[in-house]
């Protein structure tokens, strides 16, 4: 999967990154499909998670 997906970088006073994540609908329906499928590495499947739950708008620290 190579999709790009708008974020935006949001200061923290912790010092961890911080970004929005706003998926369009048709990036939704790629993660989950990419889910859904079961044929990728625990790794990506977790990351593809985190991209659909951070999509209320909440925030992902890295």
């Amino acid at each position: 999967m190579h999709s790009v997906i708008a974020s935006e970088r949001v200061s923290s006073s912790i010092g961890a990154k911080k970004y929005i994540v706003d998926l369009s609908d048709e990036e939704r329906e790629t993660l989950e499909q990419f889910i859904s499928a079961g044929e990728q590495r625990a790794e990506g499947n977790t990351r593809a998670r985190t991209l659909l739950k951070s999509d209320d708008g909440s925030l992902i620290r890295q």
